[in-house]
């Protein structure tokens, strides 16, 4: 696949065994990754999720305060739920950033 831009993790279980995947969203299409192990399919995903754009960032961290601002996104400093470490997360406000380009392209 070329370019994925969304990924997911899921769990699908059958009669006798759980099946881990990963379901990649790009431009041209998408992709699930299957994996017989939770354990690889997790390092696999910590890999990709580098390049991708996670989907329900907010069951990961929880967001303390905003510790900086820009046109188009605010920055947090969050806590990993699962560890509590802490974190700089960026969120960008897809919104505004469309309206932007759309204003640009119009003049």
């Amino acid at each position: 696949m070329h370019n994925p831009r969304i990924i997911t993790k899921t769990e699908y279980k059958s009669f006798s065994e759980k099946i881990f995947c990963i379901h990649l969203n790009g431009y041209k299409g998408a992709i699930d990754l299957k994996f017989d192990e939770e354990k690889i399919m997790n390092l696999a995903f910590e890999y990709l999720k580098r390049m991708c754009i996670q989907l329900n960032i907010d069951n990961i961290y929880k967001p303390k305060k905003i510790i900086g601002q820009g046109a188009f996104s605010k920055v947090y400093l969050s806590k990993r739920l699962a560890d509590s470490k802490r974190f700089a997360i960026k969120k960008i406000l897809k919104s505004k950033v469309l309206s932007s380009k759309n204003k640009l392209v119009a003049t």
